[in-house]
């Protein structure tokens, strides 16, 4: 199976909810030596979609070696990031995304939705930073007023 009849195959897996299959699919692709930024983007959702994070994760890193704007992927590596509580990388790579959706002539509408989606997590992450400094500061005797 060529890369191209791979990726078909594993979309069609996935949103028909047959996410093993899927993952099976992107995978034997890959160690096929068929990778590409596509398949590797397919095996992380499947991954994800079946709660295997880490191999989810080694996945998105691949796509993104191979193509470190890929959208997608920068903004499934911020929500990963946020999941193993690593908030300052999260934002990063949040940041990143919402510089390069500001290049592009047209936003597709899943992508406006997951742009506002960012926006709201990295104001609440700031918010979140900013209150951890006030308590330290606090707790060190510094008083606001």
């Amino acid at each position: 199976m060529n890369e191209a009849e791979a990726f078909q195959g594993g979309i069609a897996a996935l949103q028909a909810g047959r996410g093993a299959e899927a993952r099976d699919l992107f995978a034997a692709a890959v160690a096929a030596g068929n990778a590409s930024p596509r398949l590797n983007l397919g095996l992380a959702l499947a991954n994800l979609g079946l709660g295997d994070t880490p191999a989810a994760e080694q996945a998105i890193d691949q796509v993104l070696t191979e193509e470190p704007h890929n959208l997608r992927a920068l903004i499934i590596k911020g929500d990963l990031l946020i999941g193993r509580n690593d908030p300052q990388n999260a934002t990063a790579h949040y940041n990143l995304v919402l510089r390069l959706a500001a290049t592009l002539a047209e936003v597709p509408a899943p992508l406006a939705k997951e742009l506002s989606r960012i926006e709201s997590a990295i104001q609440q992450l700031g918010a979140a930073f900013q209150q951890h400094l006030l308590d330290r500061l606090a707790a060190a005797g510094y008083r606001r007023e």
